[in-house]
């Protein structure tokens, strides 16, 4: 009896140790994505493949579980552990853990069994702040010694607002006040005027901006318009600009200059090629019905899909690339 006991506590430890592969009611492999909080676009995002995967299934039938995260960073470590097969991280996140850059949490210890997959959608760097502070340019935040969030600690915003601070010479632990909360307490102090200012790292159009552009505080979009030697010193930067169009009531009259990072898909060398391959040819070949379920992937083409891709890329989804001609 009690070798069976044991026998028995063996069979069930080494079936929770194994990852779920298949959906038992259509026998389908299971392709997790993490992606973000409820109502961000990373979790858009992710419902967004996981969408185009079943209405337009190829010759491996596979279907997504789509997985609420706190976002890049959390993604990255849940891929490369093994815990996911895809994610959705910042092209600065992906920069960072492939190289193992100084100063990030991968420092000296480069993620190399991650690989890319694609690129979807350009995320703006957002700095707002209260209109009546007169607040035009970074710089401004140091002469008025604003209250401003960062972002959570290591949180991908965290280390955009840092890399843009110090870029212009401001040393946030010193030249302003720093609030460190996450996106929707941020929101919150804003409106009831606790905060100046805060960072926030978003795809346009973005539910949080519509909420300041009808709230009772008049704000603005503060132009983040740097050197080209930010660009050059960080790759995983671009320029691009705020639609307003999206946001008439708040206090610009036109597009607001800034730069931003890329929103990508990745994966590890642990993700079986066959289904990379079915999730890249899935959204290339059905782009008009991917496209048509969120306005952020309104500039979405194929070759932007191979943009700010700092790790290699996944060889399922190399194959596919090549047979597209999109790579040699």
């Amino acid at each position: 009896m009690k070798s069976h006991a044991v026998t028995a506590l063996l069979i069930i430890v080494i079936a929770l140790a194994l990852p779920a592969s298949t959906n038992a009611a259509t026998e389908r492999p299971w392709a997790t994505i993490g992606t973000g909080t409820l109502t961000g676009v990373y979790y858009g995002s992710g419902h967004a493949i996981a969408k185009t995967l079943r209405r337009y299934a190829g010759d491996q039938k596979i279907d997504m579980s789509v997985k609420e995260t706190e976002g890049s960073l959390e993604n990255l470590e849940a891929v490369t552990s093994g815990q996911f097969y895809f994610g959705i991280v910042q092209s600065d996140i992906q920069y960072q853990a492939w190289h193992g850059t100084t100063a990030s949490p991968w420092e000296g210890k480069p993620q190399k069994n991650l690989r890319a997959v694609f690129s979807l959608y350009t995320e703006a760097i957002n700095l707002v702040a209260l209109s009546r502070l007169d607040i035009n340019t970074l710089k401004d935040l140091k002469s008025k010694h604003a209250k401003v969030n960062l972002g959570e600690p290591g949180s991908g915003q965290y280390i955009n607002a840092k890399d843009l601070l110090m870029a212009v010479g401001i040393h946030p632990q010193d030249d302003v006040q720093e609030v460190h909360v996450s996106p929707p307490t941020a929101l919150e102090l804003f409106e009831g005027g606790d905060i100046d200012a805060f960072f926030f790292t978003a795809g346009h159009p973005a539910a949080q901006f519509h909420e300041v552009a009808g709230g009772k505080m008049l704000a603005r979009f503060v132009t983040l318009d740097l050197e080209e030697k930010l660009l050059k010193d960080y790759p995983y930067y671009s320029r691009t600009f705020i639609p307003m169009k999206y946001y008439p009531g708040m206090d610009n009259k036109q597009d607001v200059a800034t730069i931003g990072v890329k929103a990508t898909v990745v994966a590890s060398t642990d993700t079986p090629d066959w289904m990379v391959y079915g999730v890249v040819k899935a959204v290339v070949e059905n782009m008009d019905y991917f496209k048509s379920q969120l306005l952020v992937f309104e500039g979405l083409n194929r070759a932007g899909m191979l943009e700010a891709l700092s790790a290699p890329i996944h060889p399922g989804a190399l194959k596919y690339y090549r047979e597209a001609g999109l790579v040699q």
